[in-house]
């Protein structure tokens, strides 16, 4: 992360020193705002120069009872979704819709169960990196035009 924010910033990476919000989301005190996220075997980084961002990317797998666990987590509509859908889309669309809510949440600094943010203050983007994985990207409003690029990070 440090290496690809350094390259953004034009510094060397080990002079990057990050601090942490109150809900433990980490900042630079320079012009950019990013936010990272990662499984076991990705990992995605959002950068901007403006506004702030949340990213969340999740590992297909199973899940016990995901009308439980979205029951603690996402709005009433994105739950009413989720019970709608016919039982063989439920879990697809759970981690779409989860990944869509971490997103949202980081993106303010907050936790998954802190305050919920509504999903009409950010501008929201899921997609799936990989067929085994789930991901999604906010951006809390107002913010300019935005341009998405997508690459593969082989390291320093």
């Amino acid at each position: 992360m440090r290496d690809v924010l350094g390259r953004y910033l034009e510094r060397p990476a080990e002079t990057l020193a990050l601090s942490l919000q109150p809900g433990g989301k980490p900042f630079l005190d320079l012009p950019i705002k990013f936010n990272l996220s990662h499984c076991a075997d990705t990992a995605l980084l959002a950068v901007t120069p403006t506004a702030e961002v949340g990213v969340d990317v999740e590992r297909l797998r199973e899940v016990g009872d995901p009308l439980r666990l979205a029951g603690r987590a996402l709005t009433a509509d994105e739950l009413a979704q989720l019970s709608d859908a016919p039982a063989d889309r439920q879990l697809e669309l759970f981690f779409d819709l989860w990944t869509r809510m971490e997103a949202r949440q980081k993106a303010f600094g907050r936790g998954i169960f802190a305050g919920r943010v509504d999903p009409g203050e950010v501008s929201s983007f899921g997609f799936r990196p990989s067929p085994l994985h789930f991901a999604s990207l906010a951006v809390c409003l107002p913010h300019t035009s935005l341009s998405l690029r997508f690459f593969d990070y082989a390291g320093p």
